[in-house]
């Protein structure tokens, strides 16, 4: 097993080995933008607040998302924080 792993290292180009190391990202930001859009937008504009928070505040999360002004994990963690209080029926 061994050999075999420095075989396949031998044969990576010159650069590979050296590069410093990356971590993996998920798309996150163009997930909200696309696939989970719709779902985002109406936890966004839901009438129906769960969570204590100014509704005024939370849309504009949402608006400053969709002009590039706000970066998606603050957008992800109230969508989920929504989803979670909706799914276990507390309201705050």
């Amino acid at each position: 097993m061994t050999l075999s792993i420095t075989k396949a290292f031998l044969k990576l180009p010159h650069r590979v080995p050296r590069c410093r190391k990356r971590g993996f990202v998920l798309p996150f930001q163009d997930w909200l933008a696309t696939d989970l859009q719709a779902d985002v937008s109406a936890c966004f504009n839901s009438e129906k607040p769960r969570g204590p928070r100014n509704r005024n505040a939370f849309r504009q999360v949402w608006a400053n998302f969709g002009q590039g002004r706000m970066v998606w994990s603050r957008v992800l963690t109230l969508f989920v924080l929504e989803q979670w209080l909706e799914r276990n029926r507390i309201t705050v």
